[in-house]
């Protein structure tokens, strides 16, 4: 028999076999406990999000401090002059001008910069009074913005500028102390109960199943991952025909049209001959936004045959795990197919990007920041693999431990072992592992991840190599490096800029653990394209920098100030 014969009708076979499957399950569940399941009889898997406690929550608080750190080098060299080392005045006005375009206008404005061409003359001391005044103001409005904003965070302590300092510089000292402050006062928050919810697939929900998600969560959305392609083994589009999801009243659906599609993203099923194959209904809101073909983790082409195994299956899954995250994935095969020249792709990063960003929004994709959570459900087909990735990366950006969300992933076994139990015992074991949950499948995401964005390696968008050794060869040459050799200024200011310029996510409080959270964060604020960074290579016998080049294949495209808005919708 043919690969292809063989595919088609095992397809068919698998089909039926699902069919016969009852989705019935009318039970009395403990919807307070997280993970547990909500009482509704049409659905397999449908959970609310809400109840699991974030960590304390120091990572995030820890970003506020991030402009104190901006500073620090500033402050040394004004320090160091204070105390007679004229060698600070050749960097000083370059690092002033770096530490404004740091911080940006909102904390350095009505900061007038001294006049540097004084420097070396008569009126040095006045420069260098007039530097440290304006660091004193701009560490002020540091101070204030830091004191304003942890309590979102679940800062429940006070932060007061330390006024008593002899020195115009807050220097390194009262930096740890305010951390130190920051992480004794803080309080865990949890996620928000019945706001965000995830499925399987709606197609069979009851009416009471309809009425009860209506009058009991409000939904506002339905996000529906389903692909709205033509599948393999010459089975329909995941989102077509009776697999559609029931309207729940008063939520955009994932089928509902759109006037006004985001640009950028063409509307599928624009022309007729089109829209008589593929459903007029996925042309909407969200059918371009969300889909997420099954062929990203892996197409069922690739689980079928007469020379697969069990094992095949399962290293299929593994792989399509990290693939999710890594690679691009095209709608279709056959672009024609969709009607037009500019053939739709998309990555599950891309469509992941967009969750984020209608959970985020008013509009739910730019402008405004929502001022209240938005109750969604989101699901694919199981509501396991697309939507268990989905959970995994919300959680992670809310500050879940990960053993935490590894142990809700895997919460869904033994929801849709009932479902895909006569599956497996009808076509065989070949297949089990495509419906199954492991925790191999999802710490294979989270391995890319850390592999990719490790929470250790200091990376920066332009090569700063020059300005590294530039600050070897300064250091070289002054107390309390210089007759050390150059070796040890290097490592010194290996150490010092790795701190200094520490991205998103890296921890500033040396006591605490965030498990690899670290990683996680420099993964969600990445650029989507893939971008090239560079971290630097030490030759300690030379005492010099040479940038390494590091090509990320991308990241999910947030900025941290939508993760703590995220954070501030979503958590209690």
């Amino acid at each position: 028999m043919k690969r292809e014969q063989f595919t088609a009708r095992f397809s068919l076979l698998l089909l039926a076999s699902l069919a016969l499957v009852s989705c019935y399950q009318d039970v009395e569940v403990d919807t307070s406990t997280p993970g547990s399941l909500l009482p509704v009889a049409g659905v397999y898997n449908m959970r609310d999000l809400g109840g699991y406690a974030t960590y304390d929550n120091t990572m995030y608080a820890g970003q506020k401090l991030k402009p104190l750190q901006d500073i620090q080098e500033t402050g040394n060299l004004l320090k160091a002059l204070q105390g007679g080392d004229t060698s600070a005045m050749a960097t000083l006005p370059a690092e002033w001008d770096k530490m404004k375009a740091a911080l940006g206008t909102t904390l350095t404005g009505g900061v007038t910069d001294p006049v540097w061409a004084d420097l070396g003359g008569p009126n040095t001391s006045t420069v260098i009074q007039a530097a440290g005044m304006g660091v004193k103001q701009i560490q002020i409005n540091i101070w204030n913005s830091i004191a304003s904003g942890l309590p979102e965070f679940g800062f429940t302590g006070g932060l007061t500028f330390p006024a008593d300092v002899a020195s115009p510089l807050l220097g390194e000292e009262n930096f740890r102390s305010a951390a130190a402050t920051i992480q004794a006062n803080m309080t865990p928050k949890q996620v928000k109960h019945g706001v965000i919810i995830r499925s399987g697939d709606l197609s069979l929900l009851t009416d009471r199943d309809i009425t009860y998600l209506a009058d009991t969560f409000h939904i506002s959305a339905v996000i529906d991952f389903r692909g709205i392609a033509p599948a393999s083994g010459g089975r329909a589009a995941e989102r077509s025909g009776k697999n559609l999801d029931r309207d729940i009243p008063g939520a955009l659906m994932g089928h509902d049209t759109d006037p006004s599609p985001i640009g950028g993203y063409p509307r599928i099923g624009a022309d007729a001959a089109h829209s008589a194959t593929i459903s007029a209904g996925l042309e909407g809101k969200f059918g371009n936004r969300f889909a997420i073909e099954e062929g990203v983790v892996g197409s069922m082409a690739q689980y079928l045959g007469p020379d697969k195994s069990a094992a095949d299956t399962e290293k299929v899954m593994i792989a399509g795990y990290r693939n999710f995250m890594e690679q691009e994935a095209k709608l279709t095969s056959d672009q024609t197919s969709f009607g037009g020249s500019a053939p739709y792709e998309a990555s599950g990063r891309q469509q992941m990007h967009n969750f984020f960003r209608y959970l985020i929004y008013e509009n739910g994709w730019d402008g405004a920041f929502r001022e209240a959570p938005v109750p969604v459900i989101f699901h694919c087909s199981a509501g396991k693999d697309r939507t268990g990735i989905a959970a995994a990366l919300f959680y992670s950006a809310l500050g879940i431990p990960r053993e935490t969300i590894i142990s809700d992933y895997l919460l869904s076994a033994q929801y849709v072992a009932e479902k895909y139990t006569p599956v497996v015992n009808g076509l065989g074991a070949q297949l089990e592992p495509l419906v199954s949950v492991r925790r191999e499948y999802i710490e294979s995401m989270f391995t890319y991840i850390d592999e990719t964005f490790p929470q250790n390696r200091w990376e920066t968008a332009t090569d700063e190599t020059a300005t590294l050794n530039y600050t070897v060869s300064g250091m070289a040459s002054n107390p309390p490096f210089n007759g050390y050799g150059p070796g040890a200024a290097a490592v010194a200011a290996g150490y010092l800029y790795g701190t200094k310029r520490a991205e998103a996510g890296k921890n500033v409080f040396p006591n605490a653990s965030y498990d690899n959270s670290a990683a996680v964060i420099k993964f969600l604020t990445a650029p989507l394209p893939q971008t090239a960074r560079f971290t630097y290579a030490l030759n300690q016998a030379a005492g010099t920098f040479s940038a390494v080049d590091i090509k990320h294949p991308g990241g999910l495209g947030l900025t941290m100030d939508e993760i703590y808005q995220l954070r501030k919708l979503y958590l209690e």
